[in-house]
């Protein structure tokens, strides 16, 4: 479950090594989602990557607080992007996941990229929508798109969790970092302090989001940003290479749910 890393930039993205690895190690499984890209080569293509998402949609209230995107060269409300938070009810049913007491239900989850770059930033610390006055990323309040952007993945995961017990679902969750950006990509405007936040949210996922409580999750992390590292086809998404390390490291993060 993600953004276009998920969906997959490369044939199969992550899932047709990831696919490879899990019939080779002899396991049982089944890729769910409704989610299918055209000419995926993948044996069993289901996903639910969606290109362009973030956590919620850019300019939604959550609990007490309100975000706008700083990103000033699309229009003068920043830019407006729409969040899986949305799918949430539909996603985390039985719809899609067994509710077979034998079968372990397994998110895969890396989002965050589109908070990142967009800009959202939480208007407790003073953004205004379009706020990046010389278009860099840098200035205003982008020092505070990690804390903004984590808030947000928080009440993501509070969400699924509710979803998760409505439905009598207990599921493993596993959580992505997410890769750096390069000055190759050049469709929005991205800083120093942009690759400072993302570490900074990565951080965050690392230390503190595997060590809070759910009913019905149980969350652990995997390091994607060290896997991927500079392997990116574009700057921001990964190439070939990228997506066969996501898919191993997706591969040991599963190993680990499974020996618990």
């Amino acid at each position: 479950m993600g953004d276009s890393i998920t969906a997959g930039t490369e044939p199969g993205g992550y899932r047709a090594p990831l696919e490879n690895l899990l019939e080779r190690q002899g396991y049982q499984f089944d890729f769910v989602g409704e989610q299918i890209i055209d000419d995926d080569p993948s044996r069993d293509p289901n996903h639910w990557g969606k290109s362009g998402r973030g956590i919620a949609r850019t300019d939604e209230p959550l609990a007490d607080k309100t975000y706008v995107s700083l990103q000033a060269n699309e229009s003068n409300e920043g830019s407006i992007r729409d969040g899986l938070l949305s799918d949430l009810d539909l996603a985390i049913s039985t719809t899609y996941f067994s509710d077979v007491i034998t079968d372990r239900n397994i998110v895969l989850l890396m989002l965050g990229t589109n908070d990142l770059i967009h800009q959202v930033v939480g208007t407790e610390f003073g953004a205004s929508p379009a706020g990046d006055k010389n278009n860099d990323a840098q200035g205003e309040q982008q020092d505070k798109l990690a804390e903004s952007a984590f808030d947000r993945l928080t009440f993501f995961m509070n969400r699924m969790d509710q979803e998760a017990n409505a439905s009598g679902l207990e599921l493993d969750v596993i959580v992505g970092t997410i890769p750096t950006v390069s000055d190759k990509w050049k469709k929005d405007p991205i800083s120093n302090v942009t690759r400072d936040e993302i570490l900074q949210y990565n951080n965050l996922i690392r230390d503190e989001l595997s060590n809070r409580s759910f009913q019905q999750l149980t969350v652990s992390v995997v390091d994607q940003f060290t896997a991927i590292g500079s392997s990116l086809s574009d700057g921001l998404h990964p190439n070939s290479e990228g997506y066969a390390a996501m898919a191993l490291t997706w591969l040991n993060g599963i190993e680990q749910v499974l020996i618990t």
